[in-house]
């Protein structure tokens, strides 16, 4: 879904009900490590502050270095409102 999407859907569907955008810093498993385009989470991060959507990271795979970074959305310049973490912690199992 890009960032117009999700914004013409919150639109649709009135922005006071939907509560979160939930999204991984990079799809590992469903789609064998596809990355977003180059913006795309800051253009997310801003429609979210619009609209007063929280923006929530899925770090499970991606948290405590696995890509570089302690958190995956550090490589994309956002600082998401809640992250979930997990497998990093406990080095994977």
């Amino acid at each position: 879904m890009s960032a117009g999407e999700f914004k013409k859907c919150l639109l649709e569907t009135e922005p006071d009900t939907v509560t979160a955008f939930i999204t991984e810093p990079m799809v590992a498993a469903a789609l064998g490590a596809v990355v977003p385009s180059k913006g795309y989470f800051e253009e997310i991060r801003r429609v979210c502050d619009q609209y007063g959507v929280l923006f929530i990271a899925d770090e499970i795979l991606t948290s405590f270095g696995r890509l570089g970074a302690n958190f995956g959305m550090e490589r994309f310049n956002v600082v998401p409102d809640i992250i979930a973490t997990g497998k990093g912690i406990s080095g994977g199992y």
